[in-house]
């Protein structure tokens, strides 16, 4: 979930003016590395650290191996979506590249549909995983929260691999109920079938 300065700059160097990005310029920045769009302004994503980066891994993989069983839609990792766009200018407002999501077939069926395969998908992600960096600000952390919840994703889930914790936002419960060392994470009603214990996940041996 890291980010780089709240300005955002390319790979090229030098900072960003501030200025309104749509989403065609938008998506030729994505093939440079991941950005994000907040309230109209480009922020560019910082690579996780090792711990991190592993967490969030092992939960793409753990989610991926589950699904493949249930067939109930599809995992990603770090894919852009574009959910606020300015339809009639194609400003782009906000966008979101969680470091895992679930996307089930209905709703991919709606993507294909309405915007094909190619660029950011545009359709609400039913799940997404944060994991949280020891840079990263908890301000900003729950302010995107809440903008996953607003936007009518089903289950936000928050893993902070220092603190050992894992929070987990639902409209029902926004405020997040929180996992410990002892408890099990899984998919709820979302993704039916998923579970990974906090040990578990936290745990991770360099062999494994």
């Amino acid at each position: 979930m890291a980010q780089a300065q709240l300005t955002g700059s390319p790979p090229s160097g030098g900072p960003v003016e501030k200025r309104r990005i749509t989403l065609d310029e938008y998506l030729r920045l994505l093939d440079d590395g991941p950005y994000e769009v907040i309230d109209g302004e480009l922020i560019a994503m910082a690579p996780q650290q090792f711990k991190s980066s592993r967490v969030a891994h092992d939960l793409f993989e753990s989610m991926y191996e589950s699904n493949k069983q249930s067939k109930l839609g599809r995992v990603f990792m770090e894919t852009a979506y574009a959910l606020e766009i300015e339809p009639t200018a194609n400003w782009l407002e906000g966008s979101f590249v969680p470091d895992v999501s679930f996307v089930t077939h209905a709703n991919l069926r709606e993507q294909y549909r309405q915007f094909g395969e190619e660029g950011a998908l545009q359709v609400v992600p039913d799940l997404v995983i944060e994991v949280i960096s020891p840079t990263d600000s908890y301000t900003r952390v729950y302010s995107t929260i809440e903008k996953y919840l607003r936007h009518g994703i089903k289950l936000v889930i928050v893993a902070d691999p220092q603190r050992r914790v894992i929070h987990v936002h639902t409209p029902q419960q926004p405020d997040s109920h929180v996992l410990h060392d002892g408890d099990t994470l899984d998919g709820g009603d979302v993704l039916p079938g998923w579970s990974i214990t906090i040990t578990e996940l936290f745990d991770t041996s360099p062999e494994d």
